[in-house]
């Protein structure tokens, strides 16, 4: 909502104006900034899980988890991050993978070459687990320069999935073992999918739900014309980051490599999403598929006013590095409850990121007006 402010003495109205040249601060408690930029309050975005943003010209694209809704993985606009607007389904319904049985989670989509690409988990018709899928598409430049409608955007997905646990379910203990929450990383001329292990199983005895978390990293090949987007022949799947911390719970998950600098940074979600303990951690590697090290502490985690923030995407608008991504309202914690779409300021210290790093409680989630960004 803009600020509307009373008319000011031609002097004052100067020095005012003179002090916006100089601000560049993205938090609203500089009062010059205040009067010529908009702001926002977290969660003005609406809601919506695990989302991934791409920017395709001067618009972004966010994505997010459609579940088992009938028109899978749904798309909004944006071009300040913070206004989104609808603009249709990755999957209607008719258009599903051939390979998915439903439940759409976790969805990305980044440039991957000379196209655009949708990474995504679904249930596989063979095997009931999660797997790792992919699509791809010539289209969105295109898209976001008005040549053509959102209807007209074609994808092309293979008739198997990129990733995926082909072992047979053991009905005595109700496994569900999987792949999911893939991303995407270039590095050095070359490309890699990052996604972690999902396992639930009822162990003998046991007889507790326990769920391991594991985020590998695994080559890939593009660019093949009958498939444009494959695992490299022979890459192996590589074990990036492990379970250490206590405030990592026992779950590791939504991995979001990003290149700062010729640094590979690493984010990541821990605990267990519905649960107030969900945070994000980051660690930093100069090799993408090992050496990483973690930060010791989380880059993101809960406060009084919004609980389990997470599993969201690092995005650069030309101007300063913000973190999409959703939380619950304190209180409001786990799935009869929505995510909510949050974004915040991405600060740096000491070399790591931190999350609302200049906020009242660095590394939570901000509850006060913030600047709308501004893109170049």
């Amino acid at each position: 909502m803009r600020k509307r402010l009373a008319p000011l003495p031609i002097i004052l109205a100067g020095a005012l104006l003179a002090a916006c040249v100089v601000a560049e601060d993205d938090s609203a408690s500089s009062v010059s900034a205040a009067v010529t930029r908009p702001t926002y309050t977290n969660p003005e975005l609406g809601s919506g899980a695990d989302p991934g943003v791409v920017r395709v010209g001067n618009k972004f694209l966010l994505v997010s988890t459609s579940g088992s809704s009938g028109d899978a993985i749904p798309v909004r606009v944006s071009t300040d991050l913070v206004h989104w607007a609808a603009v249709g389904p990755i999957f209607p319904r008719a258009q599903w993978p051939a390979w998915v049985k439903g439940d759409f989670w976790a969805p990305e989509i980044h440039r991957v070459g000379e196209r655009h690409a949708v990474f995504f988990t679904a249930r596989s018709t063979k095997t009931d687990k999660p797997s790792i899928g992919v699509a791809w598409t010539s289209d969105l430049e295109a898209w976001a320069h008005g040549t053509i409608a959102w209807k007209d955007v074609r994808w092309t997905s293979p008739a198997t999935p990129l990733a995926s646990d082909e072992r047979t379910i053991d009905p005595g203990q109700e496994d569900r073992s999987g792949f999911i929450d893939p991303s995407y990383l270039a590095f050095e001329g070359r490309h890699y999918l990052y996604f972690n292990k999902d396992l639930w199983t009822n162990k003998p005895g046991n007889g507790q739900w326990r769920h391991e978390g594991e985020i590998y990293a695994q080559e890939l090949t593009v660019g093949r014309t009958d498939a444009y987007v494959t695992v490299k022949e022979g890459a192996t799947r590589e074990t990036v980051l492990r379970i250490d911390k206590d405030w990592e719970g026992d779950v590791l998950e939504g991995a979001n490599p990003f290149v700062r600098d010729g640094v590979i940074y690493l984010l990541y979600s821990a605990n267990r999403y519905w649960e107030g303990k969900y945070c994000v951690g980051v660690a930093s590697s100069s090799n993408p598929v090992g050496g990483f090290e973690k930060r010791e502490q989380p880059v993101l985690r809960s406060n009084s006013a919004f609980a389990g923030p997470g599993h969201g995407t690092f995005v650069n608008n030309g101007t300063a590095d913000y973190f999409v991504y959703h939380a619950y309202r304190a209180g409001k914690v786990g799935d009869k409850f929505p995510r909510l779409l949050m974004l915040d300021q991405v600060m740096w210290t000491g070399g790591w990121p931190l999350v609302n790093g200049t906020g009242a409680e660095p590394g939570t989630p901000s509850s006060g007006p913030m600047l709308v960004p501004v893109s170049r």
